[in-house]
């Protein structure tokens, strides 16, 4: 079959037109810098002084202009394999938490090695965190991932799982830890609902938390405002059928308190959550329950430096549910947000590593660097 030479023009200019489209716009979107909301102060001068990814562009690939797509990407990419070692902390009430510790690292640790509490998303556990704990490892600290009652394939011992803010067996596990390691600084990274957590931690206990700063990768900021919204049906469909999986998993141990079957049945957060979460804890509805388990209920507590890291096209987490003004009022609060990157994506161009995990750390490290100084004077 011959083609004729207009036939191949076409053809040509075509794909020549569709690639300069492409093109133009990666270059458009590629070299974003992330756009920081904070008050100036010394420890923020210090920050941006000392770490240059705070003030260089994140690059995501070309191919990953979607949100959806980068959501559901980041999920997929092979991370690096990081060796576990489980320890269960006893609570007072008869229920256990696993603690799972990195193993491996190439800087030399001691005694008082900082400690990163990593603490994962809604149904994820220490292998969805790996590359974390794998860049963290890199830089000399010491990581344990928190697991929530009954999740990262953990046991149940009691009727009872843990509600979306409720930070009491986090508390424990953190005096815990402090407790093994008093010459050690404790500090903290939350992943999508783990940063709920972790804000909801810093808040209720403020300045006996014991930590010395954290970080909140794509928060939702507001829980009422989160769950009442109409959630995109697929990422509803996938989260529900995780948690749903999870309580199967604790069926026996669960089943004299909860109606199960209804739990099982439940097609939105708010039918789940009334089912579930309303009965382990005696709330009335589930409005109630949201609204003490907001991660923001108690933010004019929180008492030592946060940053959050927030993507302005996050599928899940909306980029309108952000409390701008709180960075404006807060000196020890900073936020970084990008234009794309997804729902706990982030994903770089030339590695398909997470950004932020990069910059989470640097965050940290630049805080105990200027903590560090401020002690000395």
């Amino acid at each position: 079959m011959q083609v004729s030479p207009e036939t191949m023009y076409v053809v040509v200019g075509s794909v020549v037109a569709i690639v300069s489209v492409v093109v133009w716009y990666y270059r458009r979107n590629k070299h974003t810098l992330p756009k920081l909301h904070y008050v100036d102060s010394d420890l923020h001068r210090h920050i941006l002084k000392t770490k240059p990814g705070f003030t260089s562009p994140y690059r995501p690939p070309c191919w990953l202009q979607n949100n959806h797509l980068h959501t559901i990407i980041a999920t997929l990419v092979p991370k690096p394999k990081v060796t576990f070692k489980r320890e269960y902390v006893n609570l007072d009430d008869g229920g256990v938490v696993a603690l799972d510790w990195a193993q491996g690292g190439s800087e030399p640790i001691s005694d008082t090695s900082t400690i990163l509490i990593v603490v994962p998303g809604l149904t994820a556990s220490a292998d969805n965190m790996s590359e974390l704990c794998s860049m963290a490892l890199k830089r000399g600290y010491r990581v344990v991932v928190f697991n929530k009652r009954g999740h990262g394939d953990s046991v149940l011992t009691t009727p009872k799982m843990q509600g979306f803010g409720d930070a009491k067996d986090m508390r424990h596990c953190v005096e815990y830890l402090r407790e093994k390691n008093p010459g050690a600084k404790l500090v903290s990274v939350g992943s999508s609902a783990g940063s709920g957590l972790l804000a909801s931690y810093l808040g209720e206990y403020g300045a006996e938390c014991h930590l010395a700063t954290g970080v909140a990768i794509c928060p939702a900021y507001k829980t009422v405002e989160f769950f009442t919204k109409p959630l995109n049906v697929i990422y509803q469909f996938l989260l529900l059928s995780s948690v749903k999986k999870i309580l199967k998993k604790h069926a026996k141990v669960l089943s004299p308190l909860l109606d199960l079957d209804a739990a099982y049945s439940a097609r939105c957060f708010m039918d789940y959550d009334t089912h579930v979460y309303c009965k382990i804890y005696g709330y009335e509805d589930v409005f109630e329950y949201w609204k003490h388990n907001d991660p923001l209920r108690n933010y004019r507590n929180i008492s030592v430096p946060i940053m959050c890291i927030s993507s302005m096209d996050d599928p899940i987490s909306l980029g309108r549910n952000i409390p701008f003004h709180l960075f404006r009022e807060n000196s020890n609060w900073l936020l970084a947000t990008t234009s794309k990157g997804g729902h706990c994506g982030f994903l770089e161009e030339s590695t398909l590593t997470p950004w932020s995990d990069r910059l989470a750390l640097d965050y940290i490290d630049a805080v105990l660097e200027f903590q560090a100084a401020d002690n000395k004077l």
